[in-house]
């Protein structure tokens, strides 16, 4: 532990290039949200022209390739007009870029045209023309037949026979599938099926005999990777409250808890997101930085995420590192979640940082993703304060809000400057101080100290200070060797930032840093 004026806990991580501590010191229903969704349809549009999922009057933009959301919005945008809500959607049988949407007793054709929805004057009743009850709780399209739900029943219409449904025999809970379902979707024209009630998911692989069909599941809807909608049920947010008691632990010590997130030290990972997600291919040695889960790297003790945000070059929302996708920023959100619901006494920040690529269309994706999946969770109590007093953790913890945000100091500025005068919990770079800078990787990691002492000097007086040991590898050099280059360095630099953001050092614990490997990042103390 580095300690002083309590105890500040750390914990050894390898950075962009080699190493980072991150030094934070003076230097709604029963799911906490005021609203969620049930995903009500989806459907792979023909001719792979993409796959839309349906809450009500709102759409998810899907990419099926990589599992994770593109973006979100009203589906009018689509050219659904002022449809209010979707039941079910479906792709007519034998009638080439046509689908079928259904809303209360009555449907609607549309065609499709590079993933935009053109109504085609056809709309009437669900039980007059088509023989199926009103309100149907799902459909899907697979081959060349159509099929609806309603409670445990289906009813098929097939390509080439009269424009009736047909109900069938078999029911859902022939497949032990839960009947009322919310939606059912298929990622292929030969299957298998989804079912989706609630945040639980069920696959269904048909084969030409019954006997022969099975299922697999429940699966939860956490693993679609949707992030701009929290779905029912998904995770309970607010949480059991943590009391203040003599056993209370803080980040894992009862002496961190009187002390203000600022006063406090914690273990972080430069580039958290480069690597996570499987990693770079044969670009590794260059690239990737760690080889755990976001999860897992919380889970062996890092609590500061830093995190590079970029839209384009992963075609959705997504961690970069120069110019290679490391991976969805729903899934660090999502596993971010799960970690602090399993974890009720833990503090976590997470900075979205300046090396931020295409900022209007990150900002925007990512401040909806983070108030729709923890927005009870974000701490704003530093700049609601109104006199810049960080709370202490446990106040956070108390209070349940134990995630910090920071973003990239532009987000102060026009035009992304409302994202940031409405939503309290954003905090920004303008606070936070780095100890980077460029230096050419040696055997020795010789230059670090030098280079550590004056950019400390220089950012002794912000709020938070990241103190990163970072070099830069030649491309002889793999990231990995950097860090086994360095890490002697580490209780060096850390010594050299405290000597400008600390009076004296009440306590300090030496501590045995295990070799890296290069499939995971995160040291074993």
């Amino acid at each position: 532990m580095c300690m002083k004026s309590g105890v500040y806990s750390i914990s050894l991580s390898l950075c962009r290039w080699a190493l980072v501590c991150v030094i934070l010191q003076g230097c709604v229903g029963g799911n906490g949200h005021n609203s969620c969704r049930t995903i009500n349809a989806g459907i792979r549009l023909p001719n792979d022209q993409g796959f839309y999922f349906f809450s009500d009057n709102r759409y998810i933009d899907y990419d099926v390739i990589n599992g994770v959301e593109r973006t979100s919005g009203p589906v009018s945008r689509l050219g659904l007009g002022d449809l209010n809500r979707i039941d079910a959607v479906f792709s007519m049988p034998g009638v080439q870029n046509q689908v079928v949407l259904t809303s209360g007793p009555r449907y609607y054709r549309y065609n499709i045209s590079s993933g935009h929805f053109r109504y085609q004057d056809g709309h009437g009743s669900l039980h007059e023309d088509f023989g199926i009850p009103p309100e149907v709780d799902a459909a899907f399209g697979l081959g060349h037949r159509a099929t609806v739900i309603k409670g445990c029943h289906l009813w098929t219409f097939n390509a080439g026979t009269s424009g009736r449904f047909q109900r069938e025999n078999r029911t859902l809970e022939d497949w032990d599938i839960p009947c009322d379902l919310d939606a059912a979707i298929t990622w292929a024209e030969d299957g298998p099926v989804t079912f989706i009630k609630g945040h639980l998911m069920w696959r269904l692989y048909l084969e030409d005999s019954d006997d022969s069909s099975f299922v697999e599941g429940p699966f939860h809807t956490d693993d679609l990777l949707i992030c701009s909608w929290f779905v029912c049920g998904e995770a309970n947010l607010t949480g059991p409250s943590v009391s203040g008691n003599s056993s209370m632990e803080c980040n894992g010590d009862a002496r961190l808890c009187p002390l203000s997130l600022d006063q406090v030290t914690l273990a972080g990972l430069h580039n958290a997101g480069s690597g996570f997600n499987h990693g770079f291919g044969m670009l590794n040695c260059w690239v990737k930085n760690h080889g755990l889960s976001i999860y897992d790297q919380l889970v062996q003790g890092i609590r500061h995420l830093d995190i590079d945000p970029c839209y384009d070059r992963c075609g959705h929302l997504g961690t970069c590192h120069a110019y290679f996708c490391g991976g969805s920023i729903c899934a660090v959100i999502k596993q971010t979640r799960r970690f602090l619901l399993t974890h009720p006494s833990e503090v976590v920040t997470v900075n979205f940082n300046h090396e931020i690529v295409e900022p209007r269309k990150v900002f925007r994706e990512l401040t909806r993703q983070l108030k729709a999946q923890l927005r009870p969770l974000l701490n704003s109590a530093f700049r609601e304060s109104g006199n810049r007093q960080w709370p202490t953790l446990q106040e956070a913890i108390q209070s349940n809000k134990r995630l910090f945000v920071i973003y990239a100091y532009i987000i102060e500025n026009q035009p992304y400057a409302s994202y940031y005068r409405r939503n309290k919990w954003i905090h920004t770079e303008h606070w936070f101080g780095s100890t980077w800078r460029e230096i050419e990787a040696t055997s020795d990691c010789s230059g670090l100290g030098p280079a550590t002492r004056q950019m400390c000097y220089h950012r002794q007086h912000r709020e938070l200070v990241s103190v990163s040991t970072m070099l830069t590898p030649d491309f002889t050099t793999c990231v990995s060797d950097v860090a086994d280059y360095c890490r002697p360095r580490l209780m060096e630099t850390i010594k050299i930032c405290e000597s400008f953001r600390y009076r004296g050092i009440v306590f300090n614990l030496v501590m045995p840093f295990g070799r890296w490997q290069f499939r995971e990042s995160v040291f074993n103390l």
